[in-house]
């Protein structure tokens, strides 16, 4: 772990089970909030993580919040990110909405990333690593900041905190609030959001302390959710990387398509196939969030708009019940009311090839008069409309944490960790796209308890397609014993999972006439881990750790709720070995810390049922193992210049070719099967195995930093399914994007107008100063915007999807503190 300045271990800090410097025996790294301030500018969270080791995120689609991050080659669906010790993955998939946290980054006093297994006591999964973001505490000092920020693509933001200091010498506020918009990096990702923070703390007596945390987002943002052929973003591009005439140009259908004929060639950088231009006059009223709304763009209408707002609260006790026994209680709430935009119909008017800037997108002027003509008994019939898939979630849950200083040199923690949610996950009809009403098609599905069937006049807000409520309850237990003496550090966790999933159709009706419901049996998951560290002097340590998890599947992997069938995917294991080494000088003007790590992903099953011959098919042990070498430093060899550099090298690679069982759902009964995927030797792709970054940062006088860094990515393939992957024999490697390096600067400086009563800091970031044309998110074979056949190799450029990460940016701003 590379930390030049000290950052205080609050309460916060070590409920949350962050690692410390020096003692903890697991890789991580520590961001202290002026780092934070210093480099993040607009962008998304994880972004400020980029620098280390074996982190990888990026803008993904590129609408605001959209994006996703990645550790030592496991997706944030096996990372562990907490927020004031409180999980936050989502309960049914372990996905997270960045966009539902915009504005963290401002109240944010640390992030620590622990990669691998972590010394994490929370019995959750957190298999590349964990994540873990501290809120600033109540201040202790009254004082009021704001900061100004605006930006590239008409980016505006302000926010302000406000700290009453402490009140009678127990009780203190901090409050925030943040204001954004934006026209965002591609077309039509437009961004509106208000972020607001609370956070309080009591002192009620000498053994007793509350703290009240709220943290939220309430944002809406127009999205790219396709990712397009590359020749539709950039023809010069594609030609450097090997496309030809015809790969390009070729409007054929099946084997001998071309780019063209899958979508727009040359649109831009910014082209998004989610998005056109509608005639003004057009003012036909949205559905969303409870309420009918104006479009937030005249002229313009998005396919896909996000909107979203996941409030959370945390009630934190602090009891100290004696000089050795202590208590740390959170009780929390997290609501989800969000929702994604899309399609529904078979009515939708297209673009042509006599228009390849627009190819692919949707003619909205014709789809709403084909709509608007489409007249029965005096009324305009919808054939296409426009449809929100919303998440509406409560989740309430208890971290609970004893913690007993048995001896001066062995501590022991016991807890539990208890969360129960009800999601309910339905289609409403958005926009009707200039008709009176929307009758559904034989591709919807319909109601078993609509009267009317197929005839069912289906208007603004009303639910179409499907209406499920998923539930999941969970409850971890676990214990940890920490051990230090003398040169010797050491812990031990062990923690155990009980989870139980319920489904009900609110479209499907039961043999008895209700509703159709399901409930899983309780599952049970497991795991323990530990670790040892040695200092050899007060410079150099040591450490090794090892764990196992036995991971219970995603509600997917219990419940189809797509078929309302209940699955056994099975528990899936992970096995874990990791050691490295710590150097730092006397004077702690360098430090330098290097790792190896060895992972096992086993028993991962995949399931997919056929309610046309009643059978599920299981592709069970589909294995792979991560491993690598990590290594971090920073250097400042004078009080006005530092150096820092990390770079991770890793092999993450399937092991085995899969065959697939198939079952009769009605017997249980084996059935023969054809399934089987191949998959041996192939990388793992989503994120890039070798990665480089490095900085030099000067100070050229008192209060000024300017700092320059570059970020250098290599072997990095595309991602794909692995359950794709059927063709016989075919063992070719997905798509290598090719490698890419990145620059930004970011300045900031305290003017030195500065006094006791108020302080002024202005702040630039400059975000790929050099325009780097580069590929940020690939994904292999694409099933819709490939090359067909006939004109491209499987497995090749001209075949995959892709996104281009964000050109040269900027941003830039002031703060008033006071």
């Amino acid at each position: 772990m590379v930390q030049l300045e000290a950052l205080e271990v609050t309460d916060m800090k070590t409920f949350s089970d962050q690692a410390i410097s020096g003692k903890t025996p697991v890789a991580f790294t520590e961001l202290g909030k002026e780092t934070i301030s210093a480099e993040l500018g607009a962008r998304d969270l994880p972004h400020v993580l980029n620098t280390t080791p074996s982190v990888f995120a990026t803008q993904d689609s590129g609408g605001a919040g959209d994006s996703r991050v990645n550790v030592r080659g496991f997706s944030q669906r096996n990372v562990a990110i907490l927020i004031n010790g409180v999980p936050t993955n989502d309960l049914e998939n372990g996905w997270l909405y960045w966009s539902n946290w915009d504005g963290l980054g401002d109240v944010s006093s640390t992030i620590q990333v622990q990669r691998g297994l972590s010394n994490t006591t929370l019995p959750t999964p957190s298999i590349g690593g964990t994540m873990n973001v501290v809120t600033d505490p109540a201040a202790s000092r009254s004082g009021v900041s704001v900061k100004t920020e605006f930006g590239a693509d008409d980016f505006y933001k302000i926010s302000g905190v406000y700290n009453t200091g402490l009140l009678q010498g127990k009780f203190a506020v901090t409050a925030g609030l943040s204001l954004k918009q934006g026209e965002g990096t591609a077309d039509g990702t437009w961004a509106k959001s208000a972020g607001y923070y609370l956070g309080t703390s009591w002192k009620i007596n000498s053994m007793h302390r509350l703290e009240l945390f709220a943290v939220g987002a309430a944002q809406q943002h127009g999205r790219r959710s396709f990712a397009s052929n590359l020749a539709a973003y950039d023809v010069d591009y594609a030609r450097e990387l090997g496309y030809t005439e015809a790969q390009i140009f070729s409007n054929a259908s099946g084997a001998n398509a071309g780019a063209l004929r899958q979508g727009a060639v040359g649109g831009g950088h910014d082209y998004n196939p989610n998005g056109a231009p509608v005639t003004v006059a057009y003012n036909g009223k949205q559905y969303y969030w409870g309420g009918t709304h104006s479009r937030e763009k005249d002229g313009y209408i998005n396919e896909v708009v996000n909107y979203s707002h996941k409030p959370q609260v945390n009630l934190n006790w602090y009891a100290n019940l004696t000089e050795e026994l202590k208590l740390t209680s959170v009780f929390y709430y997290s609501g989800v009311q969000a929702g994604s935009g899309g399609t529904l119909g078979n009515g939708f008017t297209r673009y042509t090839a006599t228009t390849p800037q627009l190819n692919g997108n949707i003619n909205w002027d014709a789809t709403i008069a084909a709509n608007q003509a489409n007249m029965v008994g005096g009324q305009s019939v919808s054939r296409a409309i426009l449809r929100n898939s919303t998440n509406y979630q409560n989740q309430y849950g208890i971290v609970s944490k004893l913690n007993y200083q048995i001896t001066p040199t062995l501590k022991l923690t016991t807890g539990l960790d208890w969360r129960t949610a009800e999601i309910e996950h339905y289609r409403e009809v958005r926009d009707l796209l200039g008709g009176s009403y929307y009758l559904p098609t034989a591709a919807v599905q319909v109601s078993d308890f609509w009267a009317s069937g197929m005839n069912t006049q289906l208007r603004l807000g009303d639910k179409v397609d499907y209406h499920n409520t998923n539930t999941v309850d969970w409850l971890g237990l676990f214990a940890q014993a920490q051990y230090e003496s003398g040169p010797v550090t050491a812990f031990a966790v062990y923690g155990f999972s009980t989870i139980e999933y319920g489904f009900t159709d609110h479209f499907r009706r039961a043999a008895g006439g209700g509703e159709y419901a399901l409930e899983s049996d309780a599952l049970e998951g497991h795991q323990i881990k530990g670790g040892v560290q040695y200092a050899f002097t007060n410079d150099i340590s040591a450490y090794v750790n090892a764990g196992f998890v036995d991971k219970i599947p995603n509600f997917d992997g219990v419940i189809n709720d797509s078929t309302g069938t209940l699955v056994d995917a099975g528990n899936e294991s992970f096995v874990s070995y990791e050691a490295g080494v710590r150097y730092q000088t006397p004077g702690r003007s360098f430090n330098v810390s290097a790792g190896v790590y060895h992972t096992e992903w086993k028993d991962r099953t995949t399931s997919s049922v056929n309610t046309t011959d009643d059978t599920v098919t299981y592709l069970r042990g589909m294995n792979s193992t991560y491993e690598g070498i990590e290594i971090e430093s920073a250097w400042r060899p004078l009080r006005w210049l530092r150096f820092d550099a990390a770079a991770s090298f890793g092999e993450w690679v399937y092991t085995d070719d899969v065959t697939g069982e198939a079952f009769n759902l009605s017997t249980g009964s084996a059935v023969p099967t054809t399934s089987r995927v191949f998959i041996r030797d192939l990388m793992v792709g989503d994120a890039p195995q070798s990665q480089i970054a490095y900085a030099a940062t000067v100070f050229p006088v008192q209060g000024l930093s300017v700092k320059f860094q570059g970020r250098w990515y290599d072997r990095y393939w595309s991602d794909f399914s692995p359950e794709t992957r059927t063709v016989v024999g075919d063992y070719a490697q997905s798509w290598r994007i090719p490698s890419y390096t990145l620059y930004d600067l970011h300045v900031n400086y305290n003017l030195p107008i500065s006094s006791r009563r108020f302080d002024v800091s202005v702040f630039a970031h400059l975000f790929n100063i050099f325009d780097k044309v580069h590929v940020s998110d690939a994904t292999d074979e694409s099933a819709f915007e490939a090359v067909g056949l006939n004109l491209a190799a499987r497995h090749s450029v001209q075949r995959a999807e892709v996104f281009l990460g964000p050109g040269f940016a900027w941003n830039m701003g002031v703060k008033v503190s006071f």
